[in-house]
């Protein structure tokens, strides 16, 4: 080719720097454990809440154990704060790769869990009213909506 009989040389000037920490977890880790605390502390007071009212008529007809449930899933998604602040300067090499690998295990189960609540909320209120429309009583069971919510968590 072109290039074979020419010789190409290079020059390159490197400037060592002393290594900066751009690391900023230490400075967001306090907001983050103050917002688990606060998201999981009222998931924890409405599951208790839903619980000593369920006998109330309006939360009778909300459904309280799948409000219990969504309760239930906004905890283990607010749980997924805890491995994110995990970092080197806390935690062995070792015990950083278990926390990356939890957080979206923590955050998937806690959306299926949520999400499936309401699904089988949709659901069960779906199945009344069509029973409604040809002016049939339909009674759908929590047991009934529980398969429902325990197939699609398995999936």
């Amino acid at each position: 080719g072109c290039l074979t009989d020419l010789d190409i040389n290079f020059d390159a000037l490197v400037e060592l720097r002393s290594e900066e920490n751009l690391n900023q977890i230490d400075s967001i880790r306090p907001a983050g454990w103050t917002l688990l605390a606060l998201s999981a502390g009222l998931a924890v007071y409405f599951c208790a809440w839903t619980f000593k009212n369920r006998n109330h008529r309006i939360l009778r007809a909300s459904q309280p154990m799948f409000m219990q449930l969504i309760c239930l899933g906004v905890f283990i998604m607010a749980l997924t704060i805890i491995p994110l602040s995990i970092d080197d300067s806390i935690a062995s090499p070792e015990g950083c790769s278990i926390a990356c690998m939890a957080i979206p295990w923590l955050c998937a189960i806690g959306f299926s869990v949520t999400f499936t609540a309401l699904l089988g909320k949709l659901w069960r209120i779906h199945k009344v009213m069509y029973a409604a429309q040809s002016m049939r009583r339909l009674v759908v069971l929590e047991r009934d909506v529980l398969k429902l919510i325990g197939i699609v968590l398995t999936l």
